[in-house]
């Protein structure tokens, strides 16, 4: 009766963890995503499919031969076999999350070293200046 303690086993609750190579396709999709502004639609879509991941990783496993013409097949199949697992859009919205705090963050890091930097010039061609400083009138 041992095969039948195993017949309904799920996967544990929470985000999967990829296997090696699943998790440089992920990140790659991921940053994708990201780099093109789609990770909210992206979100979106995960949210709104996840009852349905399982069929969606099956879909993948039939268009692969065809979609291979654009992109790798094995790449497509370690999509679709992540995306079989049960916490799989846990881990890609996670993901998703992640990378575009991360691009906001080093945006406004650069916005803001980018702020410094223009202060720092323009304070060198003030204190270089020859022309009288304005001071302004006391009322």
């Amino acid at each position: 009766m041992k095969w039948l303690k195993h017949a309904f086993a799920l996967d544990p609750p929470g985000p999967a963890e990829p296997t090696e190579s699943q998790r440089l396709v992920v990140e790659r999709l991921c940053g994708e995503l990201v780099r093109r502004h789609l990770d909210g639609v992206a979100l979106v879509a995960l949210e709104s499919c996840r009852p349905l991941h399982y069929v969606g990783a099956q879909v993948l496993h039939v268009i692969a031969p065809l979609a291979g013409i654009v992109l790798s097949t094995s790449a497509l199949n370690e999509l679709a076999a992540f995306l079989e697992r049960r916490g799989s859009i846990d881990y890609l919205c996670m993901r998703l999350e992640m990378l575009r705090q991360n691009q906001a963050a080093g945006v406004a890091d650069r916005m803001v070293g980018g702020e410094e930097a223009a202060a720092a010039t323009l304070g060198r061609i003030t204190s270089e200046s020859s022309c009288p400083q304005h001071t302004p009138h006391e009322s």
